[in-house]
Parts: C-alpha cells; structure tokens; sequence
C-alpha cells in the first residue's frame, strides 16, 4: 500500500463518531499522518494528537472547492452549525442546509478526502531515522542545514566579540599548554 491510500485511510476512519472534536484520537509515532506532517517520534500521544488536529484544520483551508471543504469540516465536527454527535446525523443537518442528498455530501467528504491525501503524500516526508527538517514554533518546517549554519555563524561572532574585546582592553586570556 502506497503512502496516499494509507493517509486516506487515516483520514476517512477520523471522521467517523465525533470527529475531531473526540477525545482520545491515538496516533502511533509511525502513523502514516504523523510521518506525513513530520512529528517528532518522541512526542507523547496527546502532543501528537494536537498537532494533527492543526494541522488538518490549515490543510482543510487550503481547498479551493467550497463545497468539498465545507462538507470535510463539517464530517470533521469542525463546523458550529452541525456539530452533531454522530456523522450520519451531521451529513443529513449539512445535507438538509444545501438542498441535496446525504449521499452527495458523503461523494464530497471522500473527493476532499482524496484531494488532502494526495497534497500529503507529495510533502517531503522525513528519511528514517534521521530527520531533514526540523518543526518551528510557528509550524513552518525549517531545513536542518540553516540551523546548524546560524548556530556557526553564532559561535563565529561570539569568538570575534571576544578577540575585540580582548584587543581593546589589553587582556588576552591565555591557558598555557600542558607540558
């Protein structure tokens, strides 16, 4: 099985019962969506859980379609106006605002459904073990070879601040050599 039709399998088992809005979503470090949005495998399970939940709600924002994303967020329990507690109940609120069929809905959750599960799998996934990217605070995958450069570019200055300040106050510290 490909990495698509495995985060669309993810995908289609979340939205059943509450949706997201249930407790207790437990995501595997090795879960396909945790690979696919780059989650460090030593995060706990509810750490793990949150950053999905965000991550699928930027990722729903991204549909261009109205009503695909419409009909996901709704069957994710995303939206106010049918937060039902089961998702049948909540096709045929959202069903009964658009005048069509609860089937209709459920063709548009899996077309969306489809179109997320192949954006995720063309996103560069991590080389296990080993990571490319590292997570920021804002989301944003930052390359590990600008972290490490920054973190040189630092120790470089700092070094260079210590020589001029050594220069302009006479006092060089010296460690002797051992003999």
């Amino acid at each position: 099985m490909d990495q698509a039709e495995a985060i669309k399998r993810q995908l289609v088992e979340m939205r059943q019962g509450a949706g997201l809005n249930k407790e207790g979503l437990h995501f595997a470090p090795d879960a396909p969506l945790c690979i696919a949005f780059m989650i460090p495998r030593y995060w706990n399970s509810r750490k793990r859980e949150e950053c999905i939940k965000q991550s699928i709600r930027r990722w729903l924002r991204k549909i261009d379609n109205e009503r695909l994303r419409r009909a996901l967020e709704v069957a994710y329990n995303l939206d106010e106006d049918h937060s039902e507690k089961y998702l049948k109940l909540r096709r045929e609120s959202y069903a009964k605002s658009i005048p069509c069929d609860p089937k209709t809905v459920e063709r548009d959750e899996d077309k969306a459904i489809s179109i997320l599960s192949t954006w995720l799998a063309k996103e560069p996934t991590p080389v296990l073990p080993g990571r490319k990217f590292r997570i920021s605070r804002t989301g944003a995958k930052v390359p590990l070879w600008v972290i490490r450069m920054y973190k040189l570019i630092a120790i470089i200055l700092a070094l260079f601040l210590a020589i001029y300040i050594g220069a302009a106050t006479g006092t060089f510290y010296v460690v002797p050599a051992a003999p």
